[in-house]
């Protein structure tokens, strides 16, 4: 007699765990993980679905393969839009519909390197060899403007390095002349600042290298002969020649910027609430609400790539996380801006986003290269934040990461959502919900026909997902704005419901010339080629009328298991020789699918009637196996096309 034992799992939330780790049962997280979860989501409380299609929003001109990002512009409740930056243009969509197109200073290869943000009606824009820019919304969802950031005393520094000479100025306030031992000016200009006995002199001519005039922006405290190194020429910190702002956040009535081509280090805070947040005023005294600044210094560059703020301020640089705590929720002040490295982790210049009570980002190897995932998180014993690694048991997800985006959690799924776009075209999708310790990857692909086909961008506006795909269709290369939707059975779908039984659906032009897949009154059709922008419905050949149909890009899904490492009587199945007898799945709303290659089906007489599409399933389903196995342990592999929700797994194991 066969010796019998199950395995049961009852939880899929731990999602995909490497191969390296097969058969590491001592894991906490090996009973709840997967070998593969391609095209599935995790969903909170164990079950893991195959994902929603994506739906066909737009289609951009083929300069989006230049360069391209999606972004997310929220104004109100109902005023929400998503903005495609393309090759020296934006695009702004409301509802998916188009609502205005403008020029735009960033060719597409600096596209990677834009940073923004964004309250209420303006967007702040920010590239390091661009002058920062403000887009806003003039009054309605097609008039936009595009303008220069009126700054007020930019920040300055001295980037000519210490003076070498005594300087004497000739007075206090108003016009006064500076004259240098040495020849401190021969780089300066008209428009830099003197910094001399407490006070501040703007040049408005210059005399020669050891002479200058100019008008005091701030009065000097007296007209002593300051020692050398003890004053400063400087020039303003941003310009064409020194380089822009790398990054930017609003926070607290502030606008903060972060590194700049000559300044990587550096960063800097306006004064609270100065005119449009864009004043750097400062006097003697150094009042709290004044511009704030200072250099991320450490024993490596810390080039700032992005600022977060999650009541806490977080300075991302490729040397590792700064933080400047502000305790009792009280402002950022000259007093308490203090950034310090909390830990040493060099971070990808890859913007990073706020999800389920932590700021997650995508961190880098030695060489700059993005490797992985982590939540910056508290950690009370040391008193400091760390960064969580979120793919330690999921490293072969992270293939060099490009965009990342966030969607909380939405009540239906339960959990939140990290959508990791990686350089292969692929998405690593995490689910979290940390008070529960509920953490896992899976792996999304998108429909294509080429290897070419990928997903290249991704933004969340509304909490809806939005991808930029390049897909091939007909031999030519094109780029489509599509939506992540749970009802949607194929990627780049279109879907109609009409008010009468129709046997075409239009609408599909983007998809000229290729083949499709239908889906019909609940069940899958003939597939069919687009023609003018058509497809027919037909089942059998024959005309099928339906009252809503959708059309588009089938895409597979499959689900495995970690191999069964089961107790039997001689140890582990390990080694041993073994069958996996039977496997009993416990389903939701599932379509067919099949199990090792068997189909799974559903219908049967007595419970559907005959010319009816079938329904979903809901319930057990065990099917049988035949053969043995040496292996490292039992395993079983799901894979379909259309919907499937799996809620536990039961394994039958006989050696």
């Amino acid at each position: 007699m066969v010796a019998r034992t199950h395995v049961t799992q009852f939880s899929f939330d731990k999602g995909i765990i490497d191969e390296d780790l097969l058969g590491r049962r001592d894991i906490k997280a090996y009973p709840g993980g997967l070998r593969q979860a391609k095209n599935m989501i995790g969903v909170i409380g164990g079950p893991i679905s195959r994902r929603g299609g994506l739906a066909f929003v737009a289609e951009l001109p083929s300069s989006a393969g230049d360069g391209a990002r999606l972004a997310a512009f929220h104004f109100r409740l109902e005023q929400i839009y998503l903005l495609a930056f393309l090759d020296e243009t934006a695009r702004i969509y409301k509802d998916d519909a188009l609502q205005a197109e403008l020029a735009m200073p960033y060719g597409g290869a600096q596209l990677a390197a834009l940073d923004f943000d964004q309250s209420l009606d303006t967007m702040l824009l920010t590239h390091e060899e661009v002058e920062p820019k403000q887009l806003q919304r003039q009054g309605s969802h097609s008039d936009w403007a595009l303008n220069p950031i009126a700054f007020r005393n930019l920040p300055t520094h001295p980037f000519s390095g210490p003076t070498a000479g005594q300087a004497t100025p000739s007075g206090t306030t108003g016009a006064v002349t500076v004259t240098s031992t040495a020849e401190d000016f021969t780089v300066a200009a008209v428009g830099d600042v003197v910094r001399l006995n407490g006070g501040r002199i703007t040049i408005t001519s210059i005399t020669g290298d050891t002479e200058v005039a100019g008008t005091t922006q701030e009065d000097l405290d007296d007209t002593k002969v300051a020692e050398a190194g003890a004053w400063s020429v400087e020039q303003q910190a941003w310009s064409d020649a020194k380089g822009y702002p790398r990054s930017v956040h609003l926070d607290g009535n502030r606008s903060f910027w972060g590194g700049s081509k000559d300044l990587l280090q550096r960063v800097w805070g306006s004064a609270s609430g100065g005119v449009d947040l864009f004043d750097f005023f400062e006097t003697k005294d150094r009042l709290d609400d004044e511009f704030v600044e200072d250099d991320l210094v450490g024993s490596q560059v810390n080039a700032v790539s992005h600022i977060h703020a999650l009541g806490d301020q977080f300075f991302f640089t490729s040397g590792g996380v700064f933080v400047n705590r502000v305790t009792d929720d009280s402002p950022v002040t000259v007093e308490n801006f203090h950034p310090r490295k909390h830990f040493p982790t060099p971070i990808a210049p890859v913007k990073p986003v706020a999800s389920d009570g932590a700021v997650v980002c995508v961190t880098a190897d030695g060489a700059g290269r993005a490797v992985g995932c982590a939540e910056v998180v508290f950690d009370v014993g040391s008193d400091g934040y760390i960064a969580s690694d979120l793919n330690i048991l999921s490293a072969s997800v992270m293939r060099e990461p490009v965009d990342m985006a966030a969607r909380a959690s939405d009540g239906v799924r339960g959990a939140h959502h990290r959508f990791v776009v990686n350089t292969d075209g692929t998405v690593a999708v995490h689910h979290s919900l940390r008070r529960q310790e509920v953490s896992g990857w899976t792996l999304w692909e998108s429909a294509g026909l080429s290897a070419d086909d990928a997903v290249l961008k991704v933004a969340v506006v509304g909490n809806t997902p939005y991808f930029l795909v390049r897909r091939t269709i007909d031999g030519a290369t094109r780029y489509f704005i599509e939506k992540h939707a749970l009802d949607r059975m194929f990627d780049s779908s279109v879907k109609a419901r009409f008010q009468e039984p129709s046997d075409t659906l239009d609408g599909l032009d983007h998809l000229e010339g290729l083949q499709v897949q239908v889906f019909a009154d609940g069940a899958l059709r003939d597939p069919a080629v687009v023609t003018d922008g058509t497809v027919a419905v037909t089942d059998g050949g024959a005309a099928f009328p339906a009252m809503e149909v959708e059309a588009g890009m089938p895409f597979d899904w499959v689900v495995e298991p970690l191999p069964v490492e089961a107790q039997i009587a001689e140890g582990t199945l390990v080694g041993q020789k073994h069958r996996l007898i039977a496997v009993t799945l416990e389903l939701k709303d599932a379509y067919p699918f099949e199990v090792n290659g068997r189909p799974v089906n559903f219908r049967r007489f007595g419970e559907f009637r005959l010319d009816e599409a079938p329904k979903p399933f809901s319930g057990r389903k065990r099917r049988r196996f035949l053969g043995w196995n040496r292996g490292q342990g039992a395993s079983f592999t799901a894979s379909g096309t259309l919907p499937a929700t799996f809620l536990s797994a039961v394994a039958e194991v006989g050696q």
